[in-house]
């Protein structure tokens, strides 16, 4: 894990046994400046109106703390809402699971979106994840993420004319995985 690599004696000190521990107790000492933030870049919490996201960069999320939505979604964190993300950069963001964008409930439209470099913790979680929720991604590009690049569970789903490149995930896929009763129609 990166705190191992980074920062043996942190993870020694956690016993080896509990990474998700020693990551968040030792995030100063192995991010640096990106530790104390928000968690999120950007939340969401029962929106009932349409939010538009139009051509903005969502970069350096950093979710390592106690709560759900403290390590879900460094970049996007959407409960109950609905957003569409045009046109946007989501990169460097970093958490166990939806690094770039976590989506519960609600419904989401990712269109012409660049989603890159982007680290899952887990390494075999997802930079967005689509949880109950209804998810569309069209012409956006994923690149260079660690992690998977889409997870879908639960929901109706619509992936078209997206392009997966460089990705890496040792414990998982590194494009797109359907889990449980998710419906989910992939095109292009």
């Amino acid at each position: 894990s990166v705190v191992s690599q980074l920062r043996p004696q942190c993870a020694e000190r956690w016993g080896g046994s509990c990474m998700i521990r020693a990551q968040t107790e030792c995030c100063a000492l192995c991010r640096p400046g990106r530790c104390d933030n928000a968690y999120n870049v950007i939340r969401a919490f029962n929106l009932a109106s349409m939010v538009v996201l139009d051509g903005v960069t969502i970069e350096g999320g950093e979710g390592a703390g106690d709560l759900v939505e403290h390590v879900m979604g460094a970049g996007i964190y959407s409960e109950n809402s609905h957003l569409s993300i045009h046109g946007c950069v989501l990169r460097r963001n970093a958490a166990w699971q939806g690094a770039a964008a976590y989506f519960h409930g609600g419904s989401a439209t990712l269109s012409d979106t660049v989603v890159v470099e982007n680290l899952a913790h887990g390494d075999a979680w997802p930079m967005v994840y689509g949880d109950e929720s209804a998810l569309e991604v069209v012409g956006c590009t994923f690149a260079r993420n660690r992690g998977g690049s889409i997870y879908l569970h639960n929901g109706a789903h619509w992936i078209e004319g997206s392009w997966f490149v460089d990705n890496v995930a040792t414990g998982g896929s590194s494009g797109i995985t359907v889990d449980f009763v998710a419906e989910a129609e992939v095109e292009g």
